[in-house]
């Protein structure tokens, strides 16, 4: 069994440049941390991290944690 933001991460670094969405744009670090982020009925999140070879992905349980706004700001 494969979590489905972890199976989606896995794909990531096969993406090319035109096949991704940059949300905050800036420089990148050399084999820095990927984040997946999948809002639809909830939020699913997954993530890569560099192992020193490849990119490794993982599932992850922060759609479960609380992302409403706290104050005005």
């Amino acid at each position: 069994m494969l979590n489905d933001l972890e199976a989606t991460a896995i794909a990531v670094p096969h993406l090319g440049p035109d096949q991704v969405a940059t949300l905050n744009p800036g420089a990148a670090a050399a084999r820095g941390n990927i984040a997946v982020v999948a809002p639809g009925t909830g939020l699913g999140v997954g993530f890569l991290f560099w192992t020193g070879e490849r990119y490794q992905a993982c599932a992850s349980e922060a759609g479960h944690t609380s992302f409403a706004p706290r104050n005005p700001q």
